[in-house]
């Protein structure tokens, strides 16, 4: 959604600088943060955190399940992340692979 060509509208543009700025202050352990943005050839960047480790691993690895005591972990993890969401205004999106217990915010 945010790469990719622009058409040079002053609302199409005025709406992804909205999401970026948003997303640039959004900082919280449980979410998978911004690092920057840079814009080459009429491109836009995002950097975000390395995400090294996810649930998806873990499931891969325990055919038989995560666990009580683990699922309840990651399920604090994800909605601690989403309630640092919603107290910021911001919108979110889980994701599948990339996410693991981890959010990524975006905005309307």
């Amino acid at each position: 959604m945010l790469e990719g060509d622009f058409k040079m509208d002053l609302t199409g543009l005025l709406s992804q600088m909205v999401i970026v700025c948003a997303l640039q202050k959004l900082r919280h352990e449980n979410l998978v943060n911004m690092i920057e943005v840079f814009r080459r050839k009429r491109r836009f960047y995002l950097v975000f955190e390395y995400v090294d480790h996810t649930i998806l691993d873990e499931l891969e690895e325990n055919n038989s399940g995560l666990g009580e005591e683990t699922s309840r972990k990651y399920i604090f993890q994800v909605l601690r992340g989403i309630d640092f969401c919603h107290a910021n205004n911001v919108s979110y999106k889980l994701l599948d692979r990339s996410s693991g217990h981890r959010v990524e915010p975006f905005c309307h």
